[in-house]
C-alpha cells in the first residue's frame, strides 16, 4: 500500500479521480495477485486467559510482509506451537516470556 500511495494525485478538491482510483484498485489487486512484498512483516499478538488451570488464548495479530505467515512460538516453559493462534495451558504460575516469530512468504521475518 505504501508503494501505491506515491502514485496518488488529488484534484483541486483534494480528492480522488475515477481514473486514479480504477488504476489504484488494479494496482492493489495485482501486487496480491502476484505476491510483491508490502514490507516486511511486524509479528504482534494478544493473549486471554491467565488463570492456573485455564488455557491461555494467544490471537496472531501480525501485519505486513507477503502471505502465507508460517508461525513459531515459545510459551516461555519449554512449549511451542507452530499455529497461528495457539491456546496453551500452564502447568504452574510464573512470570512467563512468550515469543511469536512469524516468517513470511519471502522469508523475511519478526519476533
Amino acid at each position: 500500500m505504501k508503494a501505491a500511495i506515491k502514485y496518488f494525485r488529488l484534484n483541486s478538491s483534494n480528492s480522488i479521480t475515477n481514473a486514479v482510483r480504477t488504476i489504484l484498485t488494479l494496482f492493489i489487486i495485482s501486487t496480491f495477485g502476484v505476491g510483491v512484498t508490502l514490507g516486511q512483516p511486524t509479528a504482534n499478538f494478544t493473549w486471554g486467559g491467565t488463570c492456573l488451570g485455564d488455557s491461555t488464548i494467544f490471537a496472531d495479530a501480525t501485519i505486513g510482509g507477503t502471505l502465507p505467515y508460517t508461525y513459531s512460538w515459545d510459551f516461555g516453559d519449554s512449549a511451542t506451537s507452530t499455529s497461528q493462534s495457539p491456546s496453551h495451558l500452564y502447568g504452574f504460575t510464573g512470570v512467563f516470556s512468550v515469543t511469536l516469530l512469524v516468517t513470511d512468504n519471502i522469508s523475511l521475518s519478526d519476533s
